[in-house]
Parts: structure tokens; C-alpha cells; sequence
């Protein structure tokens, strides 16, 4: 017989009942077979999403890009390295949002081969692999459905 434990956690308010842990969720998993220095190695890339950026002039960025660019350098060299993905994935995701507003079709290649590497580099280029993380992303996305129907009271 096989018992499942639901670890439930305490909100940030003392108020309130305690919730089920979303750490099943933690991005961190994604690439947790990656090294630090594997990480580091992701910066370049980062580099030339800005480049990308910059180069169809989206105002809506402003100075974003570089902040992203400092702070996950920052982390992955400070021990953090896993928890630094989760900025870079926002980071490409960026990437690709500018170059979709762009008409230029060089920079929409040029960003298409630019997260084609980065999901080569952090393991998710295998077909199998991607069906797991849409499967996750689907059950993510229901779960935040529930959640949107809570009311913002019931959490005060």
C-alpha cells in the first residue's frame, strides 16, 4: 500500500489555511541536470537576444534587457545558477515577442535559430521532452484558471 503525503505550506500572511505546495511546479526542474558552469555558458546567447531586441527597435523594453543580462550573470555566478533560468527563460521569451513585432524577416530567423540553440543547450530540444513540459505547462495553466476564480479577498 502506498500512502501519498500532501505537504501542504503556510502563506506568506498568517492568515488564512494553509496551501498545498506548488514546489511540483519549480521551474529550476526544467534543467536541473545542468552545471553551473552550463548555465554560465547560456549568457552569451542572452547577449545576442539583446542584440536582437535593440535591433527591432521595441521601445517597449527599455532598459530590461540589460538588467535581465546583469542579474542572471550575477546569479549564476554567485551559486544561484538554477534559480537563474527562470529569468533567462523570461529573457527569451522577450526575444521572441520582439522579433514576432518585427517585419524583418532576418531578425525573425535570426531569433528562431537563437532559442532553437537555447532549447538545445538546456535539454528541451527532443521531441519527448517537449511534449512533458507542454503537458506540465497545460496542467500549470488549469490549475491558474482555478485560482483566477478565487476571489482576492480570500487570501487576506
Amino acid at each position: 500500500m502506498v500512502k501519498r503525503l500532501r505537504v501542504m505550506e503556510k502563506k506568506r500572511t498568517n492568515s488564512g489555511p494553509l496551501r498545498e505546495s506548488v514546489d511540483k511546479h519549480s521551474i529550476y526542474t526544467c534543467a536541473s541536470h545542468l552545471s553551473a558552469e552550463e548555465i554560465r555558458s547560456l549568457h552569451p546567447l542572452l547577449v545576442e537576444g539583446a542584440a536582437i531586441i535593440e535591433q527591432t527597435g521595441s521601445a517597449t523594453w527599455g532598459q530590461l534587457p540589460a538588467y535581465f543580462i546583469k542579474k542572471t550573470s550575477w546569479m549564476a555566478q554567485t551559486g544561484l545558477h538554477q534559480e537563474a533560468l527562470q529569468p533567462m527563460w523570461l529573457f527569451m521569451w522577450a526575444v521572441l515577442k520582439s522579433s514576432q513585432e518585427s517585419e524583418d524577416d532576418a531578425i525573425r530567423f535570426r531569433s528562431s535559430t537563437l532559442v532553437r540553440e537555447w532549447l538545445r543547450r538546456v535539454g528541451w530540444e527532443e521531441p519527448a521532452s517537449l511534449a512533458a513540459k507542454v503537458q506540465l505547462a497545460e496542467s500549470l495553466l488549469a490549475e491558474l484558471k482555478v485560482l483566477a476564480t478565487i476571489r482576492p479577498e480570500a487570501y487576506c
